[in-house]
């Protein structure tokens, strides 16, 4: 809910057209953010996760809370990677360090898929 008010005002105080406005509240997206997709999930994932994390009280089977509250945060702090990588928002000069960030985010994705039927409270 917190997510949801916080999204639908930053969407009115930049001045977003009504039309996606309309789009969002009805269908949860909007055209808009089909633009550039993984922008807009690299936004909206991470802050999902983080309140999956602070919300949780089971972890899938197999696993331990504190296992399961370190594989949410890893997901979350990766997928957070995208747009920083996207942005040029680091030393994109240290390869060693671009290399690190994109492995992170990959790790990041593929925990996400790994775990995707979990994402649940």
């Amino acid at each position: 809910m917190k997510y949801c008010i916080r999204h639908y005002w930053h969407s009115i105080r930049i001045g977003y057209n009504p039309k996606y406005l309309y789009q969002r509240a009805t269908r949860g997206y909007a055209d808009c953010d089909c633009w550039s997709l993984d922008n807009y999930l690299a936004e909206l994932i991470p802050g999902a996760i983080r309140n999956l994390a602070a919300c949780e009280k089971s972890y899938p089977m197999g696993s331990t809370f504190e296992d399961w509250q370190a594989t949410l945060k890893k997901i979350a702090d990766g997928i957070e990677l995208h747009n920083k990588l996207e942005g040029l928002e680091y030393d994109y000069e240290d390869k060693k360090l671009e290399e690190k960030l994109y492995n992170q985010r990959d790790e990041a994705l593929q925990l996400f898929g790994k775990h995707f039927g979990s994402l649940w409270s």
